[in-house]
C-alpha cells in the first residue's frame, strides 16, 4: 500500500502560474505554456537540466535560454531561440539537441547552436537520444488532443506518429526496440522496435517524466493540476503501479543507480529514493516549483525551476547557487 504524504501548498508564485493556465483555459501542462506567454519580467523560468560531468552541463529555459556549466559557474550561451526550450539531451559533448515551444529543434555540434528544420509546429516536451543517427521526440498540444512523436534517422526529424490521443510529455528509451512515453490523463506508450502501443495506467491524472534502469525496473511520476495530488508511479516488468502518492505534483525524475534517486516538482519538494523507500525533502522556501532534475553522481547534482532557480546537491543538502546560506537536508518525512 502507497503512503500518503500532505505537503504545504503553493506559494503565490505557484499559484500565479496555475491561476494564469486556468484563465487561458489551458489543460496541458502549465510549465512547457503552451499558449503564447508575453515577455518576461522576471526571471526565466528554466526548464530543463542536462549533467554530461562534474565539469559540463547545460540547461534550458524560457525565451529562449540556454547556459553552459563549466565546472565553476553557469554562463550564457548565444540561442537562435526566442521561444520556450523545454527538453535538452546529448549523444557526447559535441553533439546535442534542445526542444521547445513551436517545434524548435537546436542542435549542438561542438561550437554553437544551430536551428533544424522541423518537421511540426507541436511543442517539443522531451527529446532522448539512443545514438547520433537515432533518437525520438515527444510533443504536447493545446487541450492535449494529438499524440505526437517525433523520430531522427542520423539526416533529418521525421513525424513518427501524429493522431488523435493526448499529449506526451517525456520519452526514454532502452534500445531501439524497448522504449516508453507519458503524458497526459495517465497515458503510458510502449515502444517495441515497431509500434507504439497502450499500456494499462494505474492513475489518470497527467503524467510528465519517466525513467527507464531497466527493462522490469522504471519510475514515472506527474500530477493533477486541480487536486494538486500526484503519484510515484514503478514499472517491475509487468505491470505499472502507485509506489506512493504525493500533495505535489511531480515533474522529473532522475536516477543514479537502481538504489540512488531523486524526484521533483511543486509543493516545494524534492523526493529521494533510497533503493527501500522515498523520503520527501523540502526545498527552500522561496524557490516553489522545480521542473528539471539531473544528477551527476550520488553526491553531485542540479535542479532547475520557476525564476531562475538552480539548486545543486553535494551529497549532503540540497543549495541555492549561488549559494545563499539556505541549505537543506535529509530526511524529513518517509513514506514507501
Amino acid at each position: 500500500m502507497p503512503t500518503y504524504l500532505h505537503l504545504p501548498r503553493l506559494s503565490v508564485t505557484s499559484l500565479f502560474i496555475v491561476v494564469s493556465m486556468i484563465a487561458f483555459g489551458f489543460t496541458d501542462w502549465a510549465p512547457a505554456q503552451d499558449f503564447a506567454p508575453t515577455a518576461p519580467t522576471a526571471p526565466p523560468n528554466l526548464m530543463a537540466v542536462e549533467m554530461h560531468s562534474a565539469s559540463d552541463g547545460w540547461l534550458v529555459g524560457q525565451s529562449g535560454t540556454i547556459r553552459h556549466w563549466n565546472g565553476t559557474d553557469w554562463t550564457p550561451v548565444s540561442s537562435p531561440a526566442t521561444d520556450w526550450l523545454n527538453a535538452i539531451a546529448f549523444t557526447s559533448p559535441n553533439n546535442g539537441w534542445i526542444g521547445g515551444n513551436a517545434g524548435t529543434l537546436l542542435h549542438w555540434d561542438g561550437a554553437s547552436w544551430t536551428p533544424v528544420a522541423s518537421p511540426t509546429t507541436r511543442n517539443i516536451q522531451s527529446i532522448d537520444m539512443l545514438n547520433a543517427s537515432d533518437g525520438w521526440a515527444v510533443c504536447s498540444t493545446v487541450g492535449g488532443i494529438t499524440e505526437t512523436i517525433l523520430r531522427w534517422n542520423g539526416s533529418q526529424w521525421l513525424v513518427e506518429s501524429d493522431r488523435p490521443g493526448n499529449s506526451l510529455y517525456d520519452v526514454d528509451m532502452l534500445s531501439g526496440t524497448n522504449g516508453w512515453a507519458v503524458g497526459a490523463y495517465g497515458t503510458i506508450l510502449h515502444w517495441n522496435g515497431t509500434t507504439w502501443t497502450s499500456v494499462q495506467s494505474p492513475v489518470m491524472h497527467d503524467l510528465y517524466a519517466i525513467h527507464m534502469l531497466a527493462p522490469d525496473n522504471g519510475w514515472a511520476v506527474g500530477g493533477d493540476w486541480f487536486s494538486f495530488d500526484s503519484s510515484i508511479l514503478h514499472w517491475d516488468g509487468l505491470s505499472w503501479t502507485v509506489a506512493a502518492e504525493v500533495d505535489a505534483i511531480l515533474f522529473d525524475i532522475d536516477f543514479v543507480s537502481q538504489s540512488d534517486g531523486w524526484a521533483s516538482g511543486h509543493g516545494r519538494s524534492l523526493f529521494h529514493w533510497d533503493g527501500a523507500e522515498w523520503t520527501v525533502v523540502a526545498a527552500p522556501l522561496r524557490l516553489p516549483s522545480l521542473f528539471g532534475i539531473d544528477m551527476v553522481s550520488a553526491s553531485d547534482g542540479w535542479a532547475v525551476g520557476v525564476e531562475d532557480t538552480v539548486l545543486r546537491w553535494d551529497g549532503l543538502g540540497w543549495t541555492s547557487f549561488p549559494s545563499r546560506d539556505n541549505r537543506i537536508h535529509m530526511p524529513l518525512i518517509l513514506c514507501n
